[in-house]
């Protein structure tokens, strides 16, 4: 199976207080996870270093190279606050426009007509993501029945399972 996510004897330390040491972690194609443990034990804290936005003390992350996805994006990790609540719109339209074809169609907009040509291949690379969008909100546990609902209207648990969803 596919290693999509690898984490190598991560440390961090704040001060005179570890969080962990010698954490390992890998995650294969299909496989999900959960990280549970007491508060203040660095469980935030191991996901914003795998997300990139916050340093380990040690270690080594690695994941899958672009090559292995026909997306050319390869893994991605996205970190979700705790307290985070998404912007107002409707939920299929959120999760579209954090696909790579809304990016390439904004591109494609913006384009000079020396390179629309170039801009206008990129999109029609990626317009599998038109299909593929209410897969991943299903993934993610968001019925069709919330698709055109404004996200500022979903509860707590539903607006939180809809932002990893905009991010895959």
């Amino acid at each position: 199976m596919t290693v999509l996510l690898r984490l190598l004897e991560g440390e961090k330390t704040y001060g005179e207080r570890r969080l962990f040491r010698q954490a390992h972690l890998r995650l294969s194609r299909g496989e999900r996870a959960v990280l549970l443990g007491p508060n203040g034990v660095g469980k935030s804290t191991l996901f914003r270093g795998l997300a990139g936005l916050e340093p380990l003390d040690a270690g080594k992350i690695e994941r899958a190279s672009k090559a292995r996805f026909s997306d050319r994006q390869g893994v991605r990790v996205f970190y979700l606050p705790q307290d985070f609540r998404p912007l107002g719109g409707r939920v299929r339209e959120l999760a579209y426009q954090a696909t790579p074809l809304w990016a390439a169609e904004q591109a494609l907009e913006a384009a000079p007509p020396e390179r629309a040509a170039e801009a206008w291949e990129r999109v029609q690379e990626l317009a599998f993501w038109k299909g593929r969008i209410g897969r991943v909100l299903g993934d993610f546990g968001i019925g069709r029945q919330l698709w055109d609902q404004d996200a500022l209207d979903l509860s707590g648990g539903e607006g939180v399972r809809e932002v990893p969803s905009i991010g895959v």
